[in-house]
Parts: structure tokens; C-alpha cells; sequence
């Protein structure tokens, strides 16, 4: 059976936002538009379980019922409960999708009767077009609000953070104090976010003490969770500087700690901004050790190096237990970063240089948690030339969809 192509997929699943975005839970054309499941055969203990009109598509689709271009059953029970306008949905993304499979009729969608069902002589002369989703590619939907404006659907119908008529917000702090070749790393950062997927950014080069640093991240924080912050729907903040187990280090001689920063963007603290993605890509060493390599009986090149890669000095740190926040470090705790200061390409540091590389490869189809493995992968295989020394980041995250880097 031919696999569904990836623009019918996502016809497919918008059909189905459309239709949740069209009902209040609870009202009576949406009671109407359930009761009207129970004739489709499917059993009152199942739909009852299904707590979302995702997941009762899910039945139906599960059953066999709906598919991509087949959406006789869900035309029936939009026509039983009296929901025209979701009719018109159907018929509208039918047509669609038929336009997008060259063996089929472009009229697919046809005549009604009064059940609104088509016609049988027009049923009868139409070609088999229909797709059955393989049972392979089905994913259970997760229980969800439907009211809930932060999240909706990825191509396979998995739940992942909404940017629809939203931008992202970009946060840099970036130490400059010893730390030559830092500048490479804003400026791919500015590169990618900005001028590919069109984020706010906003760039501190300041050296800032401890105090000064507390202000710049209250400024941001007041910002989610004011009127502008209700348009942002991913929030990214770069820190990039010198530090040990203590945390990163201010020009005051302080320090300030990943579980102090996080504790400081908790849910509780942004109301206003609950529930949406808060992501810390942070720059430092993380300790004093230089990370060794243990060899590998392998054939794949090494990644190519050039003198002068420097050490960073990092952050260490205990993350609270917080919802919809990720914080991918530079390296593992105990450890050395490297930046590199030399040679005409790969300038700036390993790590935040692979991020920016990756997420230009892979955004358009990559969510951040899949883009940061390959992250992983690529400064894993890096190797200072002079000792042999390694680096591995490491992320924690308790994201609870999908996130998906994408264009304004």
C-alpha cells in the first residue's frame, strides 16, 4: 500500500484542528456533534474513555472509518448533529486532498443526500482513491484540553506546542571577558534565529555583575508574562561565559546558578506564560577536568580540528522540577568546554557553533529534543588536536510536546 504522502498527512490533521477550533467543550452543538460517534459503531466504553475530539477521531481512525479521503463517517456525523459549517470543512479538505493525487477525480467531494452521505450512483462511479493510513504510522493522541491555545498536532497527530500567528523570543547573554572568538557564536546565533525563523532577539555583550545580570533576566521574565508575551510562544535563552561548579561567573566575582535561573522562569513566576516552552542552551565548563576519549573500533572520519581550542570555564547546577522547560548544557558535569579561537571556519565554541549547524539543517523537520541528539553526536566526535580531549552535552528536559523551531 502506498505511503501517504507528507502534504496529504498534513491536510489530513488540519482538517481535524479546524474542527476542535470550532467548537466551545461542553456547548450543545459540540454535545450534539459527540452523540452523534455512538452510530459508528464504536464501543460506548472507548468513546467514553476518549476524553478529546482527538481521540475520538483516533477511534474512528482506529476503526478504520476515517483516513485521508475517507471521511464518509465523519461527513455523517457532522450532518446528523446539524453542523453544516463542519461539513463544508470536510468537504473542503477532501477536495483538497483529492487535488493532491493525480489518480483521482477533482469533483470527489459530489452530491449529498439529506443524511449527508453521497449519492450511491456517484459512489458507484468514483474510483477507488481513498488512502488507508498504515496501522505502523497510527499514534495514539494524548489527552489535551481543546480549548488549550498552546498546543496542537505534528504531521503524525502527536501533540507538540502551537506557534501558529506567534514568534519566538531569543535572549543572549553573552560574557566577553577573556573569551576570544565569543563573538562567532552571536553571530550565528543572530544568523539562524533572526534572519531564518525570524525570532526576536535580543543581544547583551555587557559584561554584567551579578545584580546587573539579575535585572536583564527579571526584564525578559516581566516580558513573557506581560500583554506582548501572550505572541511569543518559545522562549530561548543563550548564556554564554566563564564559570565553575558554582555557576556562572559575574564581574562582581559572584556567581549565578542554573537552578537560580530556572528558578527564577518556574511556571508559578509567569503565569501569564504557563504551560509554553522555556529553553536554556547554556555555554560553560561545568568543572576543571578535561574530558578524555576511550577509543572505538569504528571507521567514520574524525571531525576535523585546527589549532588554538581553548578551554571555557562553566556551570554547574541542580534543576528544579519544573513543566515545559529544557536546559542543554555544553557539557557534562564535572567538565571542560572548548571554544576555538583560530583558523578560518568552526570559530566559537563547539558547542553552541554545532547548534546553530543543526538547526539549520534540520528544523524544518526536526523537533528541538531530536535536533539536540544530533547535537550531541557532533561535538561528541570533536577532538582537540593537541591532547586528545573530549566534550559531551548533555540535556535535561521535562518538555511535554513536541517543539518546533519554525518561521513567523
Amino acid at each position: 500500500m502506498a505511503e501517504i504522502p507528507d502534504t496529504v498527512r498534513e491536510r489530513h490533521v488540519k482538517l481535524k484542528t479546524d474542527i476542535v477550533a470550532e467548537f466551545v467543550t461542553g456547548s450543545d452543538e459540540y454535545n450534539a456533534f459527540v452523540e452523534a460517534f455512538k452510530a459508528q459503531g464504536i464501543p460506548k466504553g472507548k468513546l467514553g474513555n476518549a476524553k478529546s475530539l482527538f481521540d475520538k477521531f483516533t477511534l474512528l481512525e482506529s476503526s478504520g472509518k476515517l483516513a485521508p479521503g475517507n471521511y464518509d463517517a465523519l461527513i455523517n456525523i457532522a450532518s446528523v448533529s446539524n453542523c453544516l459549517d463542519i461539513v463544508t470543512l470536510i468537504r473542503t479538505a477532501d477536495a483538497d486532498i483529492k487535488s493532491m493525487l493525480p489518480d483521482c477525480p477533482k469533483d470527489i467531494s459530489g452530491p449529498s443526500t439529506s443524511n449527508g452521505t453521497r449519492t450511491k450512483k456517484r459512489a458507484a462511479e468514483d474510483p477507488p482513491c481513498r488512502l488507508e493510513e498504515p496501522k505502523k504510522n497510527r499514534v495514539s493522541s494524548l489527552e489535551t484540553d481543546e480549548e488549550d491555545p498552546i498546543r496542537t498536532r505534528d504531521l503524525k497527530g502527536r501533540s507538540c506546542y502551537d506557534y501558529k500567528d506567534r514568534r519566538g523570543y531569543l535572549l543572549i547573554i553573552n560574557y566577553t571577558n577573556g573569551r576570544n572568538a565569543a563573538d562567532h557564536d552571536v553571530k550565528a546565533l543572530k544568523s539562524f534565529f533572526r534572519d531564518e525563523v525570524h525570532f526576536e532577539v535580543d543581544v547583551n555583550d555587557k559584561d554584567l555583575s551579578l545584580a546587573e545580570l539579575n535585572e536583564y533576566l527579571e526584564a525578559a521574565k516581566n516580558k513573557l508574562n506581560g500583554v506582548l508575551g501572550k505572541n511569543i510562544y518559545c522562549f530561548i535563552c543563550a548564556i554564554m561565559g566563564h564559570g565553575n561548579q558554582n555557576g556562572i561567573a559575574t564581574t562582581d566575582d559572584k556567581f549565578k546558578s542554573a537552578e537560580d535561573i530556572r528558578m527564577e522562569f518556574r511556571n508559578d513566576t509567569i503565569p501569564n506564560y504557563t504551560g509554553r516552552p522555556k529553553i536554556f542552551l547554556l555555554q560553560a565548563c561545568r568543572g576543571s577536568v578535561r574530558q578524555d576519549g576511550v577509543e572505538i573500533d569504528e571507521d567514520d572520519d574524525k571531525a576535523e580540528n585546527s589549532e588554538a581550542e581553548i578551554d571555557e570555564d562553566d556551570i554547574i547546577s541542580k534543576v528544579p522540577l519544573d513543566a515545559d522547560t529544557l536546559l542543554a548544557f555544553s557539557t557534562t558535569p564535572g567538565y571542560k568546554s572548548f571554544r576555538k579561537t583560530g583558523g578560518t571556519s568552526f570559530r566559537g565554541s563547539w558547542f553552541i557553533q554545532s547548534c546553530v549547524q543543526v538547526f539549520q539543517e534540520y528544523y524544518k523537520s526536526d523537533h528541538l529534543e531530536d535536533m539536540l541528539i544530533t547535537v550531541r553526536e557532533r561535538v561528541a566526535e570533536l577532538e582537540r588536536p593537541d591532547d586528545g580531549k573530549k566534550q559531551m552535552p548533555c540535556v535535561w528536559s521535562t518538555l511535554t510536546r513536541r517543539l518546533y523551531l519554525t518561521k513567523s
